[in-house]
């Protein structure tokens, strides 16, 4: 009975490891300087992460930089060694946090203060909004090429112009209400 009490034990340790592997959570603090943050995980036992790396596209000749915000829900992958060696692998979509978009042929980017970018493969067509000044520049020149090049009067809009409407975040979740739990 001693080998079916020992892989018994091995089994228990293997799915206690396994359980702590990949994790949800909640961004409680940023490090920009070092590209990590700090992650609460609410699921069981509401323990704060060390600094964790955020995986990114591309790090070393070209340069790809984003942190998720406070407050904003990630999911984590550890090492087996514990919570101690760990990654956040991104953000997700959730009943609180709706996609900003219904299609699948469109690339979305909005921000925080209204600005939005947006390319549809279906169409073709890109559109960028920023609220303030856009900045094109180029090292030897810019070349426009289309059919129709059109420029109308200069137009001056309101800030509450709809598609520059500041983005509401969803409210920080309080662990009773947290969707993946």
């Amino acid at each position: 009975m001693d080998i079916f009490a020992d892989i018994v034990r091995r089994l228990t340790a293997l799915e206690g490891s396994l359980r702590q592997t990949v994790r949800l959570g909640y961004v409680i603090e940023q490090i920009p300087a070092e590209g990590k943050v700090r992650v609460r995980m609410e699921d069981a036992d509401c323990v704060d992460t060390f600094k964790l790396p955020v995986l990114v596209h591309k790090t070393r000749c070209d340069k790809h930089w984003w942190l998720p915000d406070l407050g904003e829900q990630v999911v984590c992958v550890f090492l087996p060694l514990g919570l101690e060696i760990g990654f956040v692998l991104g953000s997700f979509y959730s009943l609180q946090d709706l996609p900003p978009v219904d299609s699948p042929d469109k690339a979305h980017l909005r921000f925080l203060d209204g600005g939005w970018l947006e390319y549809d493969r279906g169409s073709g067509e890109m559109q960028v909004h920023c609220r303030k000044r856009l900045v094109l520049a180029a090292g030897e020149e810019i070349e426009l090429r289309a059919p129709v090049v059109k420029q109308p009067p200069p137009l001056i809009t309101a800030p509450s112009q709809p598609e520059l409407q500041p983005v509401e975040p969803s409210p920080l979740p309080i662990p009773a209400e947290w969707p993946h739990g």
